[in-house]
């Protein structure tokens, strides 16, 4: 009875020995760098701005192939907005209201590049061309707003503006911002 107890308990230390052997295994590197896919390695992790800055390229490079393509001229200002290079962002966007000018976001986007490049007066002759050109387009109301708001601190511009804006564009998150910030002008206005 005491050598089959001895035999079950050297087995038992031995099981417990293995199995925490395969547990540190387990734990330890993949065998190969694709075990583990959910994993990325340093090497394959881009920062954000060098993927901005790659995506800017690619853009400027397909649009030499193509210079009147107006959905890369959208995108490659967008990027230039994202990267917060201004000057190049109001260029491309200038470029974009020629190939068509009849695009309000364009138009738009272009006084957001002005504004946000530190020339407010600017880009609010752009967003009151926009509102003048397209009425309904409902963000040209809203950046309107914005620029009387924060950049020219005219509360009563910016509410009129902002009224317009939810007129157009009456539900989602955006919206329900304005609706916040329309009381706190009101508030500011009527204490």
């Amino acid at each position: 009875m005491l050598q089959t107890r001895t035999i079950l308990i050297i087995l038992g230390v031995i099981f417990f020995i293995f199995a925490g052997y395969l547990f540190v295994q387990k734990l330890g590197p993949p065998q190969h760098p694709h075990e583990h896919e959910d994993e990325e390695t340093v090497e394959e992790t881009a920062s954000p701005q060098v993927e901005l800055e790659q995506r800017i390229q690619d853009l400027r490079t397909r649009l030499k192939m193509d210079p009147q393509d107006f959905n890369l001229l959208m995108a490659l200002g967008h990027a230039y907005l994202e990267a917060r290079r201004f000057d190049n962002a109001a260029e491309i966007f200038e470029l974009a209201i020629i190939v068509n000018p009849e695009s309000a976001e364009a138009l738009v986007d272009l006084g957001i590049a002005l504004r946000e490049g530190n020339n407010a007066l600017q880009g609010k002759a752009k967003f009151e061309e926009a509102v003048q050109k397209f009425p309904t387009y409902a963000d040209g109301w809203l950046q309107l707003g914005v620029t009387y708001r924060y950049f020219l601190k005219n509360n009563p511009e910016a509410l009129r503006c902002f009224k317009e804006y939810l007129k157009l564009q009456s539900t989602g998150n955006i919206a329900a911002q304005i609706r916040e910030e329309v009381a706190r002008i009101q508030k500011e206005l009527n204490p």
